[in-house]
C-alpha cells in the first residue's frame, strides 16, 4: 500500500480508485478518478474498531488534471453528479 499508515481492517482500500460521472442534461460527460492518497486517524491515542471505521479520513486524490466546459445560463440545468463506481468497474452505483 502507498498509504504507510493505513489500519490492517482497512486494507482493503489500499488500492481503491473511485470514479464519478459527472455530466449536464446527459452530455458533455467526464469520468474523473480518484485514488486513495492519505488516512487521517481518529484523534484518539488509540482508536477502537468503531473509532477507525467512523472517524478516521480517508483522502482520494485525482489520478490527472481534468477540467469541463459547461453551459451556463438561466435555462441550462447544472452539472450533476450521476454515479460513484469503483473505477474499472460499472457493476454497481454507489449513489443510487
Amino acid at each position: 500500500s502507498l498509504v504507510s499508515n493505513l489500519p490492517d481492517v482497512l486494507d482493503w482500500m489500499s488500492d481503491l480508485c473511485i470514479e464519478l460521472w459527472i455530466d449536464q442534461e446527459g452530455f458533455r460527460g467526464i469520468r474523473p478518478k480518484f485514488c486513495l492518497a492519505g488516512y487521517t486517524s481518529p484523534s484518539s491515542p488509540t482508536p477502537s474498531l468503531v473509532d477507525t471505521l467512523t472517524h478516521g479520513v480517508a483522502l482520494f486524490r485525482p489520478t490527472r488534471h481534468q477540467g469541463a466546459i459547461y453551459h451556463h445560463g438561466t435555462l441550462d440545468s447544472a452539472p450533476v453528479l450521476r454515479r460513484l463506481t469503483l473505477a474499472g468497474s460499472e457493476d454497481k452505483d454507489y449513489i443510487s
